[in-house]
């Protein structure tokens, strides 16, 4: 098949704003990098506080390695936590789609 007309390989998409994104060409479509955790930000009561047998609940904002929000989902993370005595608590993630995760876990012991 011929990839004459096809844009491909790595680069900078820049947008109207002035924002880039670095990422990759791909069947004629922009990729942006995966997510990078040095630059990713959670936020939400859920980091630093929990109550024994409640969910508690975070956000994860994915962010690329140029320090942009991600525009889509996709990237893998995952929420263990461990206490003191080292016991761990696992908690699941959800993907909104647009780059933004709702972290969710359960504290058993206060």
């Amino acid at each position: 098949p011929s990839s004459e007309g096809k844009r491909h390989g790595y680069g900078v998409c820049v947008f109207a704003d002035g924002t880039k994104f670095r990422g990759e060409w791909e069947k004629d479509m922009w990729l942006q990098s995966a997510a990078d955790p040095t630059f990713t930000k959670v936020l939400g009561p859920g980091i630093s506080r929990a109550v024994a047998g409640e969910n508690a609940l975070f956000g994860i904002e994915a962010r690329d390695e140029v320090k942009n929000r991600r525009l889509c989902g996709g990237d893998e993370f995952s929420v263990m936590l461990e206490g003191p005595t080292g016991v761990k608590v696992y908690g699941s993630v959800t993907d909104n789609d647009d780059g933004t995760y709702v972290a969710q876990y359960k504290c058993v012991v206060a």
